[in-house]
């Protein structure tokens, strides 16, 4: 049937108190996309008619009430109206009452508005515990569908994933992309593993001439797509930056970068090293990352940097201080990122850095590489407890 100029159906299998109506063509992504709840009822229809109508379909947990000219004046709950008909004499009282006696007022919204514009205004006005329903019209004010809170929620979220999935992806391919510098003097070895599929976490290494090759392990705030952002900017500028001038400046660009693209907002700590292989020296600056270890003679060093060095893109004018390192035959130099010592077991214990420090020696003496005995001492630690944050780690070995 032809109602108001829009497509109606009587819903399958239902009387015609209840009547479902078409949503026509979908443009881009209106909230017409997300609606999944087009069933509406006359609200001269006795509410006897519509309990009646709407217990076969345990999916339409609302209905829309439209009055004779087809604008519509609230909706019916399903629990709601079903609550009252399990009530002594439910069946007899609501044969006798119509629809429109026991209409809730809801929000209406134009059925062309932008869902993504208005998620977040949605979700906060939905943020009680029941479902919250928005009556959708057109330009007229007829009515067009019905979202719900429900529906909207799960629409983001598999978007979210969606993204994430991708983004980690996008993620992978930038660290299968890396340099791995080959040389007689060093190794260079780096593993990552992401807790979301998309993390903050990100490694790199390449070659800036022919003396001299340029690493760093980086930790990005926070997580998922919006952290996979900063590490796809921060690692192409990396990749893509001669850095001929020096850890310094380059650490002063990266900053300056940063802070123009996200306004304060996203930051990441790190360590920066440029190896010299012909003096087997680096030259490093630790901006905010405090995770780096010297294995020198079968000992742990923590390699100390000025605290003054902080995060890149929360300080618009930083002034970063640059160490030097002369690394010895035998010397490892580990770096890694906070989510391995911060790691919790299913008795609530850190694995800590004496933990970390344990299994980095225990490989050195068994001669095992980090790269194949840290990840396995890791999760047998973390037992059937999920892995909290991104677990990163670089290390360089003079021969």
């Amino acid at each position: 049937m032809t109602l108001y100029g829009l497509s109606m159906q009587t819903t399958s299998n239902l009387p015609v108190a209840v009547q479902r109506l078409s949503p026509g063509r979908i443009y881009g992504s209106s909230v017409l996309k997300v609606a999944r709840h087009f069933s509406w009822v006359y609200e001269k229809v006795t509410a006897l008619e519509l309990a009646d109508a709407m217990r076969p379909d345990s999916s339409m947990r609302a209905v829309a009430v439209l009055d004779a000219d087809g604008y519509p004046r609230g909706i019916v709950r399903r629990e709601h109206l079903f609550s009252l008909v399990s009530k002594p004499f439910g069946r007899e009282i609501l044969g006798k009452i119509c629809v429109a006696e026991l209409i809730e007022e809801c929000p209406v919204c134009d059925v062309q508005a932008n869902v993504h514009l208005l998620a977040r205004d949605m979700l906060d006005a939905a943020s009680g515990d029941d479902e919250m329903f928005w009556i959708l019209t057109d330009s007229q004010g007829l009515f067009r569908g019905m979202l719900s809170s429900r529906d909207l929620a799960l629409y983001l979220s598999s978007m979210t994933n969606d993204d994430i999935h991708l983004a980690g992806l996008l993620q992978e391919r930038l660290m299968d992309g890396n340099e791995k510098p080959v040389s007689k003097l060093w190794d260079f070895s780096a593993w990552s593993r992401s807790a979301l599929g998309a993390g903050g976490d990100f490694w790199i290494c390449k070659r800036i001439d022919a003396d001299r090759v340029f690493f760093s392990l980086c930790d990005v705030s926070g997580k998922g797509v919006s952290a996979s952002l900063v590490v796809s900017m921060a690692w192409g500028m990396m990749r893509a930056h001669p850095i001929n001038a020096g850890l310094k400046n380059f650490l002063l660009e990266l900053n300056d970068a940063i802070i123009q693209s996200f306004h304060l907002e996203k930051y990441l700590t790190g360590f920066f090293a440029i190896l010299n292989e012909r003096a087997m020296s680096l030259e490093l600056s630790d901006m905010g990352h405090a995770h780096a270890r010297l294995f020198r003679n079968g000992k742990a060093h923590k390699l100390c940097q000025s605290r003054a060095n902080i995060p890149v893109g929360i300080d618009r004018d930083p002034n970063p201080s640059v160490g030097k390192l002369l690394l010895d035959r035998g010397d490892n130099l580990f770096v890694y990122s906070d989510g391995f010592v911060e790691q919790e077991n299913d008795r609530g214990q850190e694995w800590g850095e004496r933990g970390l420090s344990r299994a980095l020696l225990c490989a050195m003496q068994e001669g095992q590489a980090f790269r194949e005995r840290l990840p396995a001492g890791f999760d047998e630690f973390r037992g059937p407890v999920p892995q909290q944050d991104d677990v990163s780690f670089i290390d360089l070995r003079a021969l």
